[in-house]
């Protein structure tokens, strides 16, 4: 194949992903449709969409038609197939799982007098067209952070250096950065229910309260990337000025916001029981964003992964 011929191939593939989350975003908007007309919703924007799903951004009001809260609520691309709509149930499943964990993005409950015979965060339903309804965080995902950062670099170059953006990530962010992702892995590894929550409801992930006698499960999610990293609005007592309040006690979230990992479609439970074949199938994601161990699975490996030969092999 020519070069050519490939990118005209490219740009048509790239229409057709296009053209099928436009009709999609139709979709999701014409079943919350309802609830805007009810005063219960109102649409703001698109937060994302890709080969699988479309993300859109809702003001949800409460009864007295007051804002509450936004949420994102996510939808299926080509919602008629059945592989789509078990992996969306399957996020929906492992959200619940993960209920209260600070640094896993969580459910958000609608009314259901409100949102009627919808099908969302519903993972056990028929219904063909399922939807989450998540929060949203405000800062958007780690792959807008970078993207901002380089525009920052090429902007800078033309102005005055009393007036440039920084055009890093501080050592002590990306630091903070570490521990979130850190405490989210240890989620996964000991899920909320088997913790006690704060008094807002929200789990510190952490080793020091788990109970005695759990064992970490075997979770892999397998589509940790940057664009499933998100970063929450800064708290109150980051934001200065007269609507600043006061750190709560133990905060670690007073100079730098939350980051939280998201999207559970490609999760699984690994089982070493699994046949080789199973252990291939069940590592799914993005190929660059793979753990680096799953790479040095093989048929000739009989599904077994040798960690400490896995890694040295990436370092080298």
């Amino acid at each position: 194949m020519s070069t050519s011929d490939y990118t005209v191939q490219t740009r048509h593939l790239r229409k057709r992903r296009f053209q099928d989350a436009k009709r999609a975003w139709k979709r999701i908007h014409g079943t919350l449709l309802p609830c805007q007309e009810a005063g219960y919703m109102r649409y703001r924007s698109v937060l994302g969409f890709g080969g699988f799903g479309v993300v859109q951004k809702w003001d949800v009001n409460k009864p007295n038609g007051t804002f509450d809260r936004t949420v994102a609520v996510k939808g299926l691309v080509n919602s008629w197939e059945p592989s789509r709509i078990r992996a969306l149930k399957r996020e929906v499943w492992w959200m619940k799982q993960f209920r209260g964990s600070e640094h896993l993005v969580q459910l958000v409950d609608l009314d259901p007098k409100l949102t009627g015979a919808l099908e969302i965060n519903r993972e056990a339903s028929d219904d063909i067209d399922p939807m989450i309804a998540m929060e949203e965080l405000g800062r958007g995902s780690l792959a807008l952070l970078i993207k901002r950062m380089l525009h920052m670099r090429k902007a800078n170059s033309d102005l005055p250096e009393e007036f440039r953006a920084m055009e890093y990530i501080p050592n002590r962010a990306l630091w903070h950065i570490f521990l979130c992702l850190t405490r989210a892995c240890i989620g996964m590894a000991y899920p909320s229910s088997t913790r006690e929550a704060n008094s807002d409801g929200s789990i510190r992930e952490s080793m020091h309260n788990i109970p005695p006698g759990v064992e970490p499960r075997k979770i892999v999610h397998c589509d940790i990337d940057i664009q499933n990293t998100f970063i929450a609005d800064p708290e109150p007592s980051m934001r200065g000025g007269p609507t600043a309040i006061p750190a709560e006690p133990g905060s670690e979230h007073i100079y730098n916001p939350v980051i939280k990992i998201a999207d559970y479609g490609c999760m699984v439970e690994w089982d070493d029981n699994w046949d080789t074949q199973t252990k291939l199938e069940s590592l799914w994601g993005k190929r660059s964003y793979k753990a680096p161990a799953s790479a040095f699975v093989s048929p000739s490996s009989n599904g077994k992964i040798n960690r400490l030969t896995a890694l040295e092999g990436t370092i080298q």
